[in-house]
């Protein structure tokens, strides 16, 4: 009897939607001295209904905001002292409540404004050179292959920021080394 009563007022209503969204494309962060501005592309996703954004400082969460589907950028006021490690994370939602895998990043706040470029892969790693003093985040493993040009070198030295956000660059080894002018890629 129990299964007629679930199968009738299954039966009886629309069907519910069951699969949740791809995961929202992070591609933009700019962290000021009490505020974090970040930007991003939705999923395409016929129902797709809301953007669930979530900062935390530690496990707790600490703000929540629901954006209107239609938002690619967000400015969210936070009170976290500079050096203090938080997470922000962002998770596309559909008409049936189904959410995406979160999209984010952690690293300490900065204590003064900078903006992050995303690294996502070895191209955009590569892509450090051409700004030695950017911030940078890693989106994403990045995995090296073949030859590997070092990122800036003893006359011209990366003096950026390279925030690892948990991942790793891999495949890297140093052939040969003539005083300080190979390094590695910046590492957290």
């Amino acid at each position: 009897e129990f299964r007629r009563v679930l199968f009738r007022s299954a039966a009886s209503g629309t069907p519910r939607d069951s699969v949740a969204p791809q995961a929202v494309k992070l591609t933009g962060f700019t962290a000021a001295s009490s505020s974090i501005t970040c930007s991003w592309t939705n999923p395409s996703d016929s129902d797709l209904s809301a953007i669930v954004l979530t900062c935390r400082k530690g496990t707790t969460v600490i703000a929540t905001k629901t954006l209107a589907a239609a938002t690619s950028s967000q400015s969210v006021t936070l009170t976290i002292s500079a050096g203090s490690a938080f997470s922000l994370s962002l998770a596309a939602k559909d008409t049936s409540g189904n959410l995406s895998p979160e999209a984010g990043f952690t690293l300490a706040y900065p204590a003064s404004a900078t903006t992050y470029s995303l690294v996502s892969s070895a191209a955009e790693l590569g892509a450090i050179r051409n700004n030695l003093s950017g911030a940078y985040i890693l989106m994403s493993d990045v995995a090296l292959s073949g030859s590997w040009t070092p990122i800036g070198d003893f006359g011209l030295p990366f003096t950026g920021v390279l925030e690892g956000n948990g991942h790793v660059v891999s495949n890297v080894s140093i052939t040969s080394m003539v005083g300080n002018s190979q390094q590695l890629p910046p590492s957290d």
